[in-house]
Formats: structure tokens, C-alpha cells, sequence
């Protein structure tokens, strides 16, 4: 059986986790992409502390691959958008190889492991891809680019573009591409990349808003199962009910064990489907 799940309570696009604290990401959720930029990240590690893990499992820093401007295309294996669009940065790198002054990274935030590895390696020869690839081995880096909500969580989704400066200032897409073309693709990030050469200001960015908002009002979730590895689906429904539980923070643990018994159920049967939210506990916890 191969499942991947989306989360849904309207109809969105990429892959996304709720705000977290840096830990696992949800899968294939989003809003249809606008332009984001962002100020200065929030504080935590330097890039020479930001660890990377490379493909043949050993390990290195954010910064010994670092250029003047950095592109980091963020993604997961799992996540189908992701897999659907990696040819874009395989586009994106070639455009700028032979430019010093800008390097294109593609960097994973699967759980750094070998069986992992195995299967990143596989996906990027089916596709003959060349960009240096990492994996974000405790996800310092998605948590460094990512935005934020109104109490500074970093909300993490895949696919993401963060476009880095020399001062670590971060220009950002929530989504690969709106299409699947390569030309038009680049025509979206350059503008971001020329900027950060020449060190424009980021302009401030209000809070983001995840796209199920913030208020927690909407009581029912879509999931859609489609493609990926059965022995992922452990790992998916951790994350699915992580990302539930930051979504509706009023259920009671022994609703979310009700919650994610229907979610296996359904997603081992596979489909398109709806899980109702029960209503907010009222007893004691």
C-alpha cells in the first residue's frame, strides 16, 4: 500500500505542519501561493551551528555551503507537490552553477536516517537531478527561514523557497511553483535572488496565518490518500496527529485518540473523506 494523506479544511495546496516548535512537519496543506518576504529571522543558531546532514551520513553545517545569496528549496519525501516539482530546482540550480555569487541548495527535512537517505538518493537519480542535496537533520533550518505566527512559532511547510541574504535576511515562497514550468519558475525566484544581491531591505511581514486560521472554528478536516511508502505511514499519522492537536487545542487526548483512530481507518482504505472535529472537551482534562 502506498498512502500519502493531505489535510485540508477548505481546499489547500502545499504541504504544511501547524506551528511548532521545531519538530515534524504535517503534510500537503496550503493556500494557494502569494509572494512572501520576511524580516530578519528570529533568533537561534548562527548558520555555522544550523547542522546539515549529507546524503552518505555524515554530517556538516548551513554554512560551509553558504554562497553570498543562498537558495534553499525545502521538501520532504513524502510530500507529493514536492516530488511533482522537484524538476523546478533542478531548472533554478542549472540557471545559477556557474554563478559565484549564488548557490541553490536542496535540502530535505526528512528524519535523517538511513532508509531515508536510501530512498532521497533513489528519487533524485530517477530524475537525474545534480543539485546538492542535504537533509535538515534537526530542522534548525526550516525553524531559522520559516514564518512566523503572531506568538513567533514557525510554521512549517513544504515545498518553501527562502532566498538568504549575507545578513541571513529571508525572502520566501510557500510553494515550488504555480505551474510546472521551468522558465516561469525562474522568472518568480530571480527577482527575489536579485534583490538579495543587492541588499535590499526586507520589508517587515505581519504574522502569518496558517490556512486553516487561528481561531480553530472550522470542526472538520479533508484527507485525500495518495503515494507514499507504506512503511511511512507510522511516521505520517505521528505528524498528522501532531498537527491536529496544534490545530484544535481544545480536544481532550481521548478525543484525538478517537480522531486518529478514524484518520488509519480511512486512510488505509485510501480516498478523498472528511473527519468530523468533535466540539471542544468541557470537562476536566
Amino acid at each position: 500500500m502506498r498512502i500519502v494523506t493531505l489535510l485540508t479544511a477548505v481546499a489547500l495546496a502545499a504541504c504544511s505542519g501547524a506551528p511548532a516548535q521545531p519538530s515534524d512537519p504535517g503534510d500537503p496543506a496550503g493556500p494557494e501561493r502569494e509572494p512572501s518576504t520576511g524580516p530578519d529571522p528570529a533568533p537561534g543558531p548562527d548558520d555555522g551551528a544550523i547542522s546539515l546532514g549529507t546524503l552518505d551520513g555524515a554530517q556538516t553545517s548551513f554554512a560551509a555551503h553558504r554562497g553570498p545569496v543562498t537558495v534553499v528549496a525545502l521538501w520532504a519525501s513524502y510530500c507529493a507537490p514536492c516530488l511533482r516539482e522537484l524538476h523546478l530546482i533542478e531548472a533554478l540550480y542549472q540557471r545559477y552553477r556557474d554563478d559565484d555569487q549564488v548557490t541553490v541548495l536542496l535540502v530535505s527535512i526528512d528524519d535523517f536516517d538511513q532508509d531515508n537517505r536510501d530512498k532521497i538518493v533513489k528519487i533524485l537519480s530517477d530524475r537525474s537531478m545534480t543539485v546538492p542535496t542535504f537533509i535538515d537533520r534537526e530542522q534548525q533550518l526550516i525553524a531559522r527561514v520559516a514564518p512566523r505566527d503572531a506568538k513567533g512559532k514557525p510554521y512549517f511547510a513544504v515545498p518553501m523557497i527562502a532566498v538568504i541574504d549575507d545578513h541571513f535576511r529571508v525572502r520566501r515562497e510557500l510553494e515550488f511553483g504555480h505551474s510546472l514550468d521551468d522558465n516561469a519558475f525562474i522568472a518568480t525566484v530571480s527577482p527575489m535572488v536579485e534583490a538579495a544581491l543587492r541588499g535590499d531591505e526586507v520589508a517587515p511581514e505581519e504574522p502569518y496565518v496558517p490556512p486553516l486560521g487561528s481561531s480553530f472554528t472550522k470542526r472538520t478536516i479533508k484527507l485525500t490518500a495518495q503515494n507514499i511508502d507504506d512503511d511511512q505511514l507510522e511516521h505520517y499519522l505521528a505528524n498528522l496527529r501532531h498537527q491536529i492537536a496544534e490545530l484544535y487545542p481544545d480536544l481532550h487526548p481521548h478525543q484525538l485518540d478517537d480522531v486518529m483512530v478514524q484518520v488509519e481507518a480511512k486512510v488505509r482504505i485510501g480516498g478523498t473523506f472528511t473527519i468530523e472535529i468533535p466540539p471542544p472537551h468541557q470537562g476536566p482534562h
